[in-house]
Order: C-alpha cells, then structure tokens, then sequence
C-alpha cells in the first residue's frame, strides 16, 4: 500500500493544482483537461520515447515497448479517475490500493525486463532470445 499511496500522493499533489486553477477560471486548463480524457476516450496514441529514431528500445521489441507506454498510460488515466472518485479518503480503499500497488509492480518488472531484452539483443549477447520470451511470458 506504501507504493501506490506514493505514487497517488504525486498524482493527487498535480491534480490538486490543476482543481485550484479551474477554480481561479483559468478555462485553459479545464480545456486541457477535457482534450485529455476525450483523447483518452477515443484511444489516442501514446509516445513516451521508448521505440522510434531517439528510442531506447531495441528495433526488435518495438511492438512490446508500445504496450508497455499503451499501459503506463492507461495507469495514468486509472490512477486520475481514483482519485477523482475518491479524493483524500483513497488511504481507506486498501483493496483498491492493493491492486493498484500489484499493477505497479508489474509495469516495474515489464520495464525492467524490456530493459534488459533490448540492451541483450543490441549488445549481441548468446542467450538473449531467452530473455525475450521471460518478456513475453512477463507481459501475458
């Protein structure tokens, strides 16, 4: 519970400015707001720098690195409507809290294996179609 209540303490920290602004009228930021969430509601497309030129991932694991941003940003947009939902009373959610602590953990590991997939395959290491399946079976 200690991870996810951290992460929502930063999430909830952005949000609360974001509500303070909307409140002093700047409609700039409620637009922002609505353009995200219908963005969100439409399926827009997610770049976070992962495949690409400047990407850091190996050309091979394209593909998995865009479900990888696809989930971290689908956390985003759940974490956001917690807290909308629940507001300061989130700490008394604990099953709510271990689930989202549990998908945490797992973007974690699906990170750090991808990591690890892509520096394998680009170094040129013997066995790096291993770790290429532990991703795939990592990311089922």
């Amino acid at each position: 519970m200690y991870i996810a209540l951290t992460g929502m303490q930063y999430a909830g920290k952005i949000l609360t400015g974001k509500i303070k602004e909307m409140k002093k009228g700047n409609v700039g930021v409620a637009l922002e707001m609505l353009g995200r969430k219908l963005g969100d509601a439409l399926g827009r497309k997610v770049d976070l720098g992962l495949t690409g030129t400047d990407g850091v991932v190996h050309p091979g694991l394209a593909d998995s690195a865009k479900k990888l941003e696809q989930n971290v940003a689908q956390f985003g947009a759940t974490v956001e409507n917690l807290l909308y939902r629940y507001g300061k009373t989130i700490v008394e959610e604990q099953l709510i809290l271990k689930r989202v602590a549990d998908i945490l953990i797992n973007l974690y590991a699906m990170t750090a294996v991808l990591s690890r997939s892509s520096r394998s395959i680009s170094i040129g290491l013997r066995n790096h179609d291993h770790e290429v399946i532990l991703y795939y079976t990592l990311s089922l």
